[in-house]
């Protein structure tokens, strides 16, 4: 299958911090990190370079903290591919831990000023990163990583990705909504959720991640 080297996705890696989940209009809960674009197809060793490069400005910013992550967010290249995905997005999240007892990652969901939108989970696998990466020493040994279903009109609006982890349930705040300066085509997609119980087409979802990635295992069922 032919590869396209200029898809676009939206990525980032944080030095990430537990906050509350509450505030008020004098202590507003705080911001997640914008998110940034990068070119090119998304691979372990490339998810493991930016964690690496992460764990790297945190290592000469004061050293190790809590847990850091990673995600990218690929959208469909055109209109047919949108409407084959049920007007989902494909993220990708990478999540490292100092303690055990907050993995597994309990719940990826978008907090909005109406609610949470839970996001569905299509695949995810847990591992112990390498002694020998710097990522280990900042961020922890305990890693998961997971692709999930983004309803896309969400990255027009106000809210936040989050990623809520077990133990003493300390949540990640991985993004800020809306994203700003999305990619033109996502733009002209229809700014819509999708419908109640909608899933991807299975072989199209597939195609799609084999297309945007390599080495990661594909999902072969829908959530």
């Amino acid at each position: 299958m032919r590869r396209s080297s200029a898809s676009v996705i939206a990525f980032i890696v944080t030095t990430a911090l537990a906050y509350a989940q509450t505030g008020t209009p004098n202590n507003p809960p705080p911001k997640a990190p914008e998110a940034k674009r990068i070119t090119g197809v998304v691979t372990p060793d490339r998810v493991n370079e930016n964690l690496e490069n992460s764990a790297g400005r945190r290592d000469a910013a004061g050293g190790p903290v809590a847990r850091g992550e990673a995600f990218y967010l690929w959208y469909a290249d055109n209109p047919n591919e949108f409407s084959a995905l049920a007007l989902y997005s494909v993220l990708f999240l990478a999540v490292l831990t100092q303690k055990a007892e907050e993995m597994p990652v309990r719940r990826v969901y978008i907090r909005t000023s109406n609610g949470d939108v839970a996001l569905p989970k299509l695949s995810s696998w847990s591992s112990r990163n390498s002694d020998t990466l710097l990522s280990t020493k900042i961020f922890g040994p305990n890693r998961e990583d997971g692709f999930y279903l983004f309803p896309t009109a969400a990255i027009f609006r106000d809210g936040q990705l989050q990623v809520e982890l077990s133990g003493t349930n300390p949540i990640i705040r991985i993004v800020q909504l809306p994203i700003k300066d999305p990619p033109e085509r996502v733009m002209k997609f229809p700014h819509e959720d999708p419908r109640a119980g909608a899933k991807p087409n299975l072989r199209a979802l597939q195609a799609f991640m084999a297309k945007k990635t390599s080495g990661f295992p594909i999902p072969n069922a829908l959530p």
